[in-house]
């Protein structure tokens, strides 16, 4: 795993930025002439290009872990460290494991088989400290979890965690009768492609709860989950059967700023009996939803307190059920745009899209009245009541500065398109275009607002081909995918060589990016031409719709999909030598790199001299160098104790004006060491040649030419003072694959 591509991919989608994105841009497009109405663009669900980001861990300490005390009983792990279980049972675990890896070096806890490590009886895992990868547990039928709080726990103290490819199915046969099963408390956590099947009891499938203090209000979380699913939910009480819920109505004025992206929902509530209506609930500030698809779910995605909260390019499609929904808005600031909702036949709240009455500035556990929602760019389809203003629930303020645009609304059976219950101030209606078999639009004056009742409205819906839930459970995978964005714009515009559409997208510095099209999803065509980012940026690419083919006659199709496929040069990974014990001896030879610096001589390897350990380095040609203008090679070092080192060489040297060369680290001269030696090889032991490596980690020890004549064998960094080697020294140092 590229911990580093990781990290900033989770920085980038928790932030709604460029950096770290990898994979690919997708939207798609109306044919433009023959439409009625306004251009959109709306988001396809999800066409994924696949980057791999892969690099070879480096690590500090392995543990092989067979037995549930053998996990219970690990050390506090450090970056680097590694946790591998053995396949098996793992009956009634409770551990509490403690990790303090880095961004670049993560500690990793995984099943030597995904999904071959499997969890039975009583269960509790709390992850406490920063920066761990957690994948390929499975926690399937026969056990459950012994504390509220979860299965698992991020707990207070920790950030930057991730929960990768696991599976939690049917995990309600032991302990608590109303536990979460993840329970995320902490900063900038990543769960990703795990499955969520089966949950009987009360409370959530996943909490995301903020629990350290008001002092924290105003701290983004930046906790992101993507491409889980969440599967059939069927045991649904009264309230608490969430499959998601962001904080609670204690916590509903914290800025939480967690993204919800790319998720699978298939019948997370399913139960008719069930007074239970919400699938996702948000009560928290500034979150994200986004490409999520939800299908025969009877409930919907509720933003039930909290403000300034995104709901985008989703996909909600239901079977005719009246308990099925699509989004409900309270509170002040949401914005709820392109998405695609089909055959949900729910009123009042379980509307399509239901914004409701409440009081305005109320905090508490009721309703806060709804104020500068923005309801924008939807695709409503054969819905029993696409639309609801004003839904009563015992408060009287109604929405206000409403703004209602650019939504497409089509009812082949009839029935009423809006539903308007209380005053509602729309400070702008444009752009929408509707249809109703029967003519039943409802409110007669939101028409006359702008409204165009068109029978051919454009309400196809591009995800046919490529919406996909898992029939049997979880498909562990092993492999790091990168994640779409949907963040392309498209602006079409007439040129003088015919029609043009005009893609903006973003672009991080150092990638290359590629545009296709398609018609179909099926066949693409790329359009010439290779964008390269020298920074991170937004880009824009002309393309050229007149005569373009994509397997078939793109001129006249109904819509253009396009995709923007980012590539990068993959990390390099190269070998560093690891220090232990306060030591690393280090064969010359096996340099990192190698640079003349403008020098007119170099270092070669060397073999012909007799008593050198296998090969060495040597320097013969060339007149006295500086630091600054000598030949260097230069050793990645990973030191685990930071503090004073002494510099021993094993050299040789011709006569007394080839004796000597320059070392530092970091780029910087640390020292000069003159060995005094002629008389064969022989390890200079002058204890005043010190180096200062400050912190543990990768550093870079460099070697530098001073004369000509000097044979380097090997070298050894200690931080015994008064150290000293004879005869070939010590046994080399090991070495690990690092990404630099």
């Amino acid at each position: 795993m590229n911990s580093g591509t990781l990290e900033a991919e989770r920085r980038a989608a928790a932030h709604g930025s460029a950096g770290g994105w990898s994979g690919r841009l997708a939207a798609w497009c109306p044919r433009p002439p023959g439409i009625r109405g306004r251009n959109r663009l709306m988001a396809v669900w999800p066409v994924i290009g696949v980057l791999i980001a892969c690099g070879a861990r480096s690590g500090a300490a392995e543990y092989a872990v067979a037995t549930a005390a053998e996990l219970e009983n690990l050390p506090a792990l450090s970056a680097g460290d590694r946790v591998t279980l053995a396949d098996g049972d793992y009956d009634a675990v409770d551990a509490t494991i403690e990790v303090s890896g880095t961004a670049g070096n993560e500690v990793e806890i995984s099943a030597a088989t995904a999904g071959g490590a499997r969890f039975t009886g009583g269960t509790r895992i709390v992850l406490s400290g920063e920066y761990a990868v957690v994948s390929g547990l499975s926690f399937d039928g026969g056990g459950g979890p012994v504390q509220k709080e979860g299965i698992v726990k991020f707990a207070a103290d920790s950030s930057h965690l991730t929960l990768r490819n696991c599976l939690f199915r049917d995990f309600d046969g032991a302990g608590q009768t109303d536990a979460n099963w993840l329970f995320v408390e902490g900063y900038d956590h990543l769960v990703t492609r795990c499955s969520f099947i089966g949950k009987t009891s009360l409370n959530s499938t996943v909490f995301i709860k903020p629990t350290e203090g008001a002092g924290t209000k105003t701290t983004p979380r930046n906790h992101v989950l993507s491409f889980c699913y969440f599967g059939p939910r069927t045991v649904i009480g009264d309230n608490g059967y969430e499959s998601i819920r962001i904080a609670d109505s204690t916590k509903q004025d914290y800025e939480m700023h967690c993204l919800i992206e790319s998720n699978y929902f298939y019948q997370a509530i399913s139960s008719n009996a069930a007074s239970e209506m919400e699938v996702i609930s948000n009560k928290s500030r500034g979150n994200i939803y986004r490409g999520n698809v939800f299908e025969d779910c009877d409930g919907q995605l509720t933003l039930r307190h909290g403000r300034n909260c995104v709901v985008e390019g989703n996909c909600f499609l239901g079977t005719g059920g009246s308990r099925e929904s699509g989004v409900r808005v309270i509170g002040t600031g949401h914005t709820v745009r392109n998405n695609y909702i089909e055959n949900v036949n729910g009123d009042g709240l379980r509307s399509a899209i239901c914004v409701m009455d409440g009081e305005y500035g109320l905090t508490d556990n009721q309703y806060e009245g709804v104020e500068y929602p923005v309801v924008e760019g939807n695709v409503i389809v054969n819905c029993k009541r696409p639309m609801n203003f004003g839904e009563n629930k015992g408060l009287n303020d109604p929405p206000r500065y409403v703004t209602l645009k650019d939504n497409r609304i089509s009812n082949a059976a009839g029935g009423p398109v809006f539903e308007i219950e209380a005053d509602v101030d729309f400070t702008l209606v444009s752009g929408n275009v509707v249809y109703s078999a029967n003519g039943n639009y409802g409110d007669v004056g939101l028409l006359a607002g702008g409204y165009v009742i068109d029978p051919e409205v454009d309400v196809s819906r591009p995800f046919d081909d490529i919406v996909e839930r898992d029939e049997t459970g979880h498909e562990f995978d092993d492999g790091v995918a990168g994640e779409s964005r949907d963040s392309l714009g498209i602006e079409l515009i007439a040129g003088e060589g015919g029609r043009i559409a005009k893609l903006s997208f973003p672009a991080e510095g150092g990638r290359s990016y590629q545009v296709e099209v398609s018609e179909d999803l099926v066949k693409w065509v790329a359009v010439p031409g290779v964008i390269e980012a020298t920074a991170s940026e937004v880009r824009e690419v002309e393309v050229g719709l007149d005569g373009l083919e994509s397997g078939g006659q793109v001129a006249a199709t109904d819509r253009l999909f396009f995709v923007v496929n980012a590539y990068q040069e993959p990390a390099v990974e190269q070998l560093a030598w690891v220090e232990s014990g306060g030591e690393v001896v280090i064969e010359a030879e096996m340099f990192t790199s190698r640079e003349t610096n403008g020098d007119s001589g170099d270092w070669v390897v060397g073999s012909d001299a007799a008593g050198a350990v296998d090969s060495y380095i040597e320097t013969l040609s060339g007149s006295s160098a500086t630091w600054e203008s000598g030949a260097e090679v230069s050793y990645l070092v990973r030191f685990s104790t930071a503090g004073t080192y002494y510099f021993h060489p094993r050299v040789m040297a011709d006569d007394g004006s080839s004796d000597s060369l320059y070392f530092g680290t970091g780029g910087s001269l640390a020292g000069q060491c003159n060995t005094g030696t002629t008389t064969g090889w022989a390890w200079d032991n002058n204890e005043s040649e010190e180096i200062v490596i400050p912190s543990a980690g990768n550093h870079w020890l460099t070697v530098r030419r001073r004369e000509a004549g000097l044979r380097l064998d090997r070298l050894v960094l200690t931080m015994a003072e008064g150290a000293e080697y004879a005869d070939a020294g010590p046994a080399a140092s090991a070495r690990v694959p690092t990404i630099e």
